[in-house]
Parts: C-alpha cells; sequence; structure tokens
C-alpha cells in the first residue's frame, strides 16, 4: 500500500511538473482572458476521470465509495477561503508545490502560508469556527448510484465524446 501510494505520488508529481496545470490558474483565465475554451478542458478532465471511475467500478476493481454526512456550509465556506488564497497566491497548492520545487520564493512564501493558515484552522485559535462549520451536514444515501435509472457510464461516455474533440479544435 505504502509503494503505491509512493508510485502514484512520484507519477503524479511528475505529470504535474511536466505540464504545468493550475486549475486555479484555468479557472481564472477562464474569467479574466476569456479563455472559454478552457472551461471545455476543465469538463474534459472531470467526465473523463469520472468515466474511468465508473469503468473500474463495473469490473469492481476499486470499491464502492461509501458517502457519508458531510457538512455542506463549511465546504462553501471552506472553498470560498480556499479559493480567496489561492488567487492570492496566485495558484492553488499545486502550483505553489511547482514554483517551491522550482526554486522560487513565492512557491515557498505560499507554501508556508498555507501551512501555518491550516494549522490556525485546524488546531489554533479558528478550531472553534471550524468545528461550528462542521456541525451542519447533509446526509446522501449509500445506494446513490445503484438508484440512477441509467449506467453512470453511459452518461459520462456521451459527454467525454462530445466534449474531447472540440479540446483539440479550441
Amino acid at each position: 500500500m505504502i509503494y503505491t501510494g509512493l508510485l502514484f505520488g512520484f507519477l503524479f508529481g511528475f505529470l504535474l511538473k511536466r505540464s504545468r496545470f493550475c486549475p486555479t490558474g484555468t479557472i481564472r483565465d477562464i474569467y479574466l482572458e476569456k479563455r472559454y475554451y478552457n472551461l471545455v478542458l476543465l469538463l474534459a478532465i472531470i467526465f473523463t476521470n469520472a468515466l474511468i471511475y465508473h469503468i473500474l467500478r463495473y469490473f469492481e476493481l476499486v470499491p464502492m465509495t461509501f458517502l457519508v454526512e458531510f457538512p455542506v456550509i463549511g465546504i462553501a465556506f471552506g472553498s470560498l477561503i480556499f479559493g480567496f488564497g489561492a488567487v492570492m497566491c496566485n495558484g492553488c497548492l499545486t502550483s505553489t508545490l511547482i514554483k517551491s520545487g522550482d526554486g522560487r520564493i513565492i512557491g515557498l512564501i505560499s507554501l508556508v502560508t498555507f501551512t501555518i493558515t491550516s494549522y490556525i484552522a485546524v488546531k489554533g485559535p479558528l478550531k472553534p469556527l471550524s468545528n461550528y462549520f462542521a456541525n451542519g451536514k447533509l446526509t446522501l444515501p449509500d445506494e446513490f448510484l445503484e438508484k440512477l435509472p441509467f449506467s453512470p457510464i453511459i452518461l459520462c461516455a456521451v459527454v467525454v465524446s462530445i466534449i474531447l474533440p472540440n479540446v483539440q479544435t479550441l
């Protein structure tokens, strides 16, 4: 288990370093630079991953995910804070790690800032606020995907077959 995690971690890190893909920068470019083809790129990534996951689920190569209660307000508030921080640091944690690996000081500053604020929110003075947001929960049934009237593979395959050809042309 540890070796496969290390293998996939190195593989993922290598691919990120070579591709220099930053989801925050891609979303930022959609709004600021009017690069609407980036939206197609993001949708292609999301639905291709969903297609691969559901195919692996169909052949029972990965276990069924356990859907649990999750704090909707906490996720929304945390996403807003994360997005604000990512924009202020000129990228998300992925691009911060890439910048740190390149030896850029802004990457190191962003990484230290992410680490300190995470600690403050989890174990520091903001812990009561974090716990407050974690109490509002939404319950989803475990059998959600099994109750769909169609296979998620079909939905993902249709969306991927529509989106992927457009990624090449934009």
